[in-house]
Formats: structure tokens, C-alpha cells, sequence
């Protein structure tokens, strides 16, 4: 279990990308959605496996995250707030086309 405070820069993992998204939710004014939940993340996907997880993570986050807010960011916008959780807040060199794939996928 890992605590996550989105205003302190000291998280890691993977609560280091949720942070991010609520980080980004909170800049788009969509935010912060909560004053606490409980989030589980499961995946057998091993890190750096180069199959976008980081993306689906980040895009899943961002959608929860707004739907418990205010639910009013359109998937565009949901992939932009994933990107800039990864690329700004996490560091990942990424472009935006993992969670434009994620984010529009029907």
C-alpha cells in the first residue's frame, strides 16, 4: 500500500504517475476530484516491457480520477492530462500518441 499526496514531489513507483494525473487534473481545474481514496493497481506486465502500460495507467487514472470529480474532460483532453503526468511530472521521453491510443480506443 502507498500513500500518495499529489502535492509533495516525493512519491515514486507507480503512485508517482497517479500523483502526476492529479497533479494535471488539478491544473485543468478538474481537480483534486477527492479528499482520499482507495485505489488498487494490478498488472503482469514487467516495467519497461514497451507495451504502453504506463500510458494505460496514466489515461485509466485520469478517467476515474475525473469521473469522481467533475466528469466533464472529453478524452482528448484525458490523454493530454495523462501525457503530461508522464512526460512532466514522471519524466518519461514519451509523445502523446500511447494515451491518444488509450484514451480514444472504443
Amino acid at each position: 500500500m502507498q500513500r500518495i499526496d499529489y502535492r509533495s514531489a516525493g512519491v515514486s513507483g507507480p503512485g508517482a504517475y497517479v500523483a502526476g494525473v492529479m497533479r494535471e487534473l488539478a491544473a485543468a481545474g478538474a481537480g483534486p476530484p477527492c479528499r482520499g481514496a482507495r485505489v488498487a493497481i494490478a498488472s503482469d506486465v514487467p516495467v519497461g516491457a514497451g507495451l504502453a502500460s504506463s500510458a494505460a495507467l496514466t489515461v485509466a487514472a485520469a478517467r476515474a480520477l475525473d469521473l469522481l470529480g467533475s466528469g466533464r474532460l472529453t478524452a482528448r483532453q484525458l490523454a493530454g492530462v495523462a501525457f503530461r503526468a508522464e512526460h512532466d511530472h514522471v519524466g518519461v521521453r514519451c509523445g502523446i500518441m500511447d494515451q491518444m491510443s488509450a484514451a480514444l480506443a472504443r
